[in-house]
């Protein structure tokens, strides 16, 4: 899903999960999108140069957004969270924890947006979908994890209109939040 959707979505998880807290609202709306900020320095930049977004990944960008969106990457940041609660102060502990939280929805998302569309453009597009076994997919390209269950994007760098599902995810999200 787009960037500001995975935002909506980690406020309203933020919201839900911790209604008080405002720091760790913050961890959760943080953690949704952080997977994606090297894609979107990707897009300016190729805006800004007059470029078709994302028409050629830099190596950097991909290994970043590789990383960024790993599995085991995460097992391990959220173990570490997990091991180190009561030697950081609570405030910290309860932000790493919301992040933790939020970046796992945004994997979870992204596992099932990205590919569905089995058809040649479709298949353009996944070509550059991430792994998400970073850095597993280097020693076996084929080592990856893509339920391939809906495609959100219309092209490369397309930001808007979003599809009905995409909108849908969107708006409740970001109206959800609001009422809480």
């Amino acid at each position: 899903m787009q960037t500001y959707t995975h935002l909506a979505v980690g406020a309203a998880i933020g919201a839900t999960l911790f209604p008080h807290d405002y720091l760790a609202q913050a961890g959760c709306i943080v953690g949704a999108a952080s997977s994606d900020v090297a894609f979107a320095l990707e897009y300016a930049s190729d805006r800004i140069k007059g470029l078709k977004p994302f028409a050629s990944r830099p190596w950097v960008i991909r290994e970043i957004g590789e990383a960024a969106h790993s599995v085991p990457v995460l097992l391990f940041f959220v173990a570490t969270v997990a091991m180190d609660q009561n030697s950081v102060p609570h405030d910290i502990a309860s932000f790493l924890s919301a992040l933790s939280v939020g970046w796992i929805s945004h994997i979870l998302i992204d596992m099932f947006t990205h590919g569905g569309d089995m058809s040649q453009h479709g298949k353009m597009l996944a070509a550059t979908d991430v792994s998400y076994l970073w850095p597993l997919n280097k020693i076996d390209p084929m080592v990856r994890i893509q339920p391939r269950v809906w495609e959100y994007r219309y092209d490369h760098g397309v930001l808007w209109p979003l599809k009905p599902f995409e909108q849908l995810v969107l708006y409740s999200s970001i109206g959800y939040t609001l009422i809480r």
